[in-house]
């Protein structure tokens, strides 16, 4: 006899052969999958942050070299950015990533020629926006 055996609502019942206690109930979680987005400019980079802060996270994939021409959105969420190679530009002006809250990493991603002034990076925090000059 199979020991699992799925029940209604998402229960597995165990059976414990040889033990006092022959049954056991467990709840199975449903699975959470992440979304993945793709960026190959500077505004579906934009909303591709956007998409992943307001849905609990996600991989954003940089399919282009990605030139700023405003800040990008802060990042509020787990997000891991998947460069393939491809470059972030700052273009000197803005900063490429403000991170509030959430962890973020990066592969294969060159971040490059970023802005930040101001601040004096304490309290756990990389750097803090602040407007171009």
């Amino acid at each position: 006899m199979n020991p699992l055996k799925i029940l209604k609502h998402n229960y597995i019942w165990v059976n414990l052969p040889g033990t006092v206690l022959a049954l056991l109930l467990l709840k199975v979680l449903p699975a959470t999958a992440l979304s993945t987005y793709s960026a190959n400019d500077f505004s579906s980079l934009q909303t591709a942050i956007n998409d992943a802060n307001g849905n609990g996270g996600g991989t954003i994939d940089i399919n282009a070299n990605i030139t700023l021409t405003s800040l990008l959105p802060e990042i509020n969420s787990n997000i891991t950015f998947v460069g393939d190679n491809f470059t972030i530009n700052g273009a000197n002006t803005y900063e490429d990533f403000f991170v509030n809250s959430g962890t973020v990493s990066f592969s294969n991603l060159t971040i490059t020629d970023g802005k930040a002034t101001g601040g004096n990076g304490g309290n756990g925090y990389g750097y803090l926006r602040s407007s171009p000059s």
